[in-house]
């Protein structure tokens, strides 16, 4: 069950997109639907949705501009440093957790009735004119219009950010005690015992556990046999309900506010979490760091934004609760797949995703990887050819040389030096002024003993890097004499 608990809190954790991302993700964003231009109504239509947890759906049109800011934001760093396949994907998972964060909060706010005055609107909206340098709203509607929103649906996206601010700020208001840092760093030794409740007959599991309870301190029977008996977590059950060490953000709040309250030995009261009700026992704690008492001042602001993302972690579990996470989009699944070590669903999802959009070579990229690494070289050979295939329909457009890159690495590895040196061929000859490119190269031409073209590369990388160097002291010294 501690697995339970760390798991769901692990995932739960985070414009103008550049030709290039556009290309890529062509026909990728949207698995769920989005919206119409032509619809006028309220709020956002119910399909717009890239992931749903429980009866929450994740928010493409979210997702989607979140993408687009780290995008926007990445722009003037991309144009040398080409981002490869695995820093799109990050990014583009990046997205999706600040989509779950914004609609998990969103989806709480709506739950507790925040409400929006309409003060707080006119403020906000004056603040974002501002950042659109627009001084009108008989512009600002125009400039909606042109990119098929209405004002009354763009109203509705603006009154939820700050719904989702005002539930930040209140979960970011943390108290933190000298006890609460001292507890941070330290660690404790526990077991416990887990009686889920049965939704027909809920009050059945709190007399059980009671009564356990009861027995435990008559003498009547050890808390090790208890768990064995009686414990429904059957990752420890057997050995006692030993949880090993744990840390206070590493548990659910009920069960970490319970556990550090104990002295060492002592059984808890039941302690009642959205996974049941629970006896704890702690044999023993240990400092994980000393704090000494000067330091507690420069601690505490760490503390409370560590208790503050806990709180909201916290959150998020109870409202989430053991129900899955369904994504939708093929491409997300298969990067969400990928980041969570399920290769065999990151072959389905990827496979699914080019169905989705035959045109691009990121589904194929990383499929020629997945079956590489299992040892399916067969397999691996036609994803190579048919990423390839298609990063070559878009070179003219959207050259991406860290795909060659890739291939002649996957060559090397199968002992293929005529195709190696051919793909590492058609990489610099698309990512001769990208230094992602080049530094790859440089590291792969070292490997393969490749010396004359190391000390050919290293040479147009030391240029790049100078010329670029000059062309920014050049661009600061403009703005220099401007002002």
């Amino acid at each position: 069950m501690l697995g339970i608990f760390r798991n769901n809190i692990k995932w739960i954790g985070w414009g103008i997109v550049v030709s290039f991302a556009l290309t890529m993700f062509a026909g990728t964003f949207w698995g769920g639907g989005s919206e119409s231009s032509t619809n006028t109504a309220n709020s956002e239509r119910p399909t717009d949705y890239v992931a749903i947890i429980g009866d929450i759906p994740i928010s493409g049109q979210k997702f989607f501009g979140f993408f687009s800011e780290v995008q926007a934001a990445s722009g003037e760093s991309d144009r040398h440093r080409k981002p490869t396949p695995e820093t799109l994907m990050d990014r583009y998972y990046y997205a999706f957790q600040r989509a779950m964060e914004f609609s998990l909060l969103l989806h709480h706010a709506r739950a507790t009735d925040v409400t929006v005055t309409r003060s707080e609107y006119k403020s906000y909206l004056q603040q974002v004119m501002q950042g659109l340098a627009i001084t009108r709203q008989s512009d600002l509607r125009k400039r909606l219009a042109e990119n098929g929103l209405s004002y009354d649906q763009y109203k509705v996206r603006l009154e939820n950010n700050i719904r989702v601010q005002k539930v930040q700020k209140k979960l970011n208001q943390v108290s933190i005690s000298d006890q609460d840092i001292t507890d941070f760093y330290t660690e404790l030794l526990t077991r416990h015992i887990l009686i889920p409740i049965d939704p027909e007959q809920p009050d059945e599991a709190q007399a059980l556990i009671t009564d356990i309870r009861d027995d435990i301190l008559r003498g009547n029977v050890s808390f090790t046999q208890a768990a064995n008996q009686y414990s429904a977590d059957s990752s420890n059950a057997q050995s006692g309900g030993d949880l090993g060490w744990i840390r206070y953000h590493t548990v659910v709040t009920a069960f970490a506010d319970a556990a550090y309250a104990l002295a060492d030995g002592a059984l808890s009261e039941p302690v009642q979490t959205q996974f049941g009700w629970h006896l704890i026992r702690v044999s023993e704690r240990r400092p994980v760091k000393v704090i000494e008492p000067d330091d507690f001042a420069s601690e505490r602001q760490v503390v409370a934004k560590a208790k503050a993302q806990y709180a909201k972690d916290g959150l998020f579990l109870a409202m989430t609760g053991t129900n899955p996470l369904i994504i939708i989009n093929p491409l997300l699944k298969g990067v969400h797949a990928l980041k969570t070590g399920a290769y065999t669903d990151a072959i389905q999802a990827f496979e699914s995703s080019v169905s989705q959009d035959p045109n691009s070579p990121i589904p194929h990229y990383f499929l020629a990887k997945l079956y590489a690494d299992t040892d399916q070289y067969a397999l691996a050979d036609t994803e190579w050819k048919k990423t390839t295939l298609k990063a070559d329909l878009i070179q003219d457009t959207s050259p991406w040389p860290s795909v060659y890159v890739a291939q002649g690495h996957y060559y090397y590895d199968r002992g293929n030096r005529k195709k190696m040196k051919a793909a590492y061929a058609k990489a610099l000859a698309l990512g001769k002024t990208d230094l992602t490119t080049l530094d790859a190269l440089a590291v792969a031409y070292t490997e393969a003993g490749m010396s004359a073209d190391f000390k050919s590369i290293d040479q147009q990388r030391q240029q790049l890097t100078t010329a670029l160097k000059a062309d920014s002291a050049a661009a600061a010294s403009r703005v220099t004499e401007t002002e």
